[in-house]
């Protein structure tokens, strides 16, 4: 099958593989590597691999399917990343080589899924199937009727909001706002909230608990109508997601009059940190995007909190740890609850990464079983991840502990705001 690539996504694709001295001082931090043992499934072996499926002009072989496997079994959680001293881009490598590389069923699938999920009556229309299923109870009877990626999709999915709590959007103003009385029109600070495709799913569920919290912190909330998904799951899949990343801009280019935006949150860690490596390499003006937690945590002074008694274990998902880089905020922010026993560790990816629980369902059971193995150690009451691919895999252990995100745990806790 001819490689389907362009002069230049060969070259910048050369560019970045010829960062890599292959070193190996990678190895030890890839999970695939430590599960299987095979160089091929190391980052310094997928980089040369890489090299070898742009390098080709026909790739047919049985041989060249287990290369193409290879590449798909990455998790791109960038743990490699975390540890190299040349700062190779490996993630970006992968993403780049799935481009070229003919589609394998794996990837097939992902592409079903990036349809539906960049597809608002898509994406509404599967909420309403999977809530009618969760709520009449026959996920179990139906799942074990169903093909292996079907079962696996029915028993990660989190719970679907209701009906009503989906279409959240407009102007969120705080209770002090004066609305230009006496004449007067401050410039209001605002930030924007990107709910992308997974509110439709689950995460309309905390979409009122960030506004409740952005409010508290001294800021009005708006959520533009006509948004989409951020596009991350098909950049991962080496899909091209320009047009996704317009879309957005334009809902957020027109805020309401009056306001200063002073950034658009992102619920999710996945998302936010595509949406940060998508705009280093674009020239158009996007809008200010930031992680959610890591914008509470710098105004996490503005905040009260009522005190709890509940013992938490926070999870820090591969995007925040390594592609964000801001591992400790969720941690410091719920440490800021008097009462509450804070756990948290250094863990291995859960093996959720985007649709790779269901394109790669071995691989990802036994790095969710080491996953689960850390977590259930500590005895929590409850498990708090900001990243929903996180959530639906600990969701899909069946653990009995319940998963939410950090939001809705922080709500529930917030204190009425100190008058001044």
């Amino acid at each position: 099958m001819p490689i389907q690539s362009t002069d230049t996504q060969a070259k910048k694709l050369a560019e970045l593989t010829s960062q890599c001295v292959k070193c190996g001082l990678c190895l030890p931090h890839c999970p695939t590597f430590q599960l299987t043992g095979n160089e091929a499934a190391s980052p310094r072996g997928r980089v040369t691999l890489s090299e070898h499926i742009i390098g080709a002009e026909r790739l047919e072989s049985r041989e060249n399917e287990e290369i193409y496997s290879r590449i798909d079994d990455c998790l791109q959680c960038q743990a490699c990343e975390s540890a190299c001293p040349s700062g190779v881009q490996v993630a970006e490598i992968i993403s780049l080589t799935r481009a070229v590389m003919p589609l394998t069923p794996a990837r097939k699938l992902t592409r079903r899924l990036t349809g539906i999920l960049h597809s608002r009556p898509r994406r509404r229309l599967l909420a309403w199937l999977l809530r009618g299923l969760q709520r009449a109870r026959l996920v179990p009877l139906l799942a074990p009727l169903l093909p292996r990626f079907y079962q696996r999709s029915l028993r990660h999915a989190l719970p679907v909001p209701p009906a009503s709590g989906l279409g959240h959007s407009g102007w969120f103003p705080r209770a002090s706002d004066n609305n230009g009385k006496n004449g007067e029109m401050p410039q209001r600070p605002t930030v924007g909230i990107l709910t992308g495709c997974t509110t439709e799913l689950h995460d309309a569920t905390y979409l009122p608990d960030l506004i409740a919290l952005v409010q508290a912190a001294g800021f009005h909330a708006w959520v533009p109508p006509g948004q989409t998904c951020c596009g991350a799951l098909a950049h991962h899949n080496g899909q091209d997601t320009q047009s996704l990343a317009k879309i957005n801009h334009t809902a957020f280019a027109k805020p309401p009059e009056n306001t200063q935006l002073k950034a658009v949150l992102v619920l999710n860690t996945g998302c936010i940190a595509h949406l940060t490596g998508a705009a280093a390499d674009n020239t158009r003006e996007d809008p200010p995007y930031q992680d959610a937690m890591a914008f509470l945590h710098q105004h996490r002074h503005a905040l009260r909190f009522r005190p709890g008694t509940e013992t938490v274990f926070v999870h820090r998902p591969c995007s925040q740890q390594h592609g964000l880089k801001s591992p400790e905020c969720v941690v410091e922010l719920l440490q800021a609850i008097p009462g509450v026993k804070v756990h948290s560790a250094e863990t291995s990816c859960c093996g959720a990464a985007g649709s790779y629980y269901l394109t790669q369902p071995d691989l990802s059971d036994a790095l969710a079983s080491q996953w689960q193995q850390v977590i259930t150690a500590t005895q929590p009451d409850r498990v708090l991840s900001p990243n929903i691919g996180c959530s639906m895999q600990w969701h899909g252990l069946r653990s009995g502990i319940p998963v939410e995100h950090p939001l809705a745990f922080l709500a529930r806790h917030l204190a009425q705001p100190v008058t001044p």
